[in-house]
């Protein structure tokens, strides 16, 4: 879900992911992990706007 668009879009898709799922909804997403990892600044932006990391 979020390998193929920018940074700034990633934060985006969260956030909106964020007000359209139910409490206690469950978000699959994928990201390479190359250089430069933005996967734990993904994370991080997953439980701000209030996921739980299940990883």
């Amino acid at each position: 879900m979020l390998g193929n668009i920018s940074d700034p879009d990633v934060r985006a898709t969260i956030d909106a992911a964020a007000r359209l799922s139910a409490p206690g909804a469950t978000v699959v997403w994928t990201r390479t992990r190359r250089e430069p990892d933005l996967t734990p600044a993904v994370r991080g932006w997953f439980r701000d706007a209030g996921f739980a990391d299940r990883g």
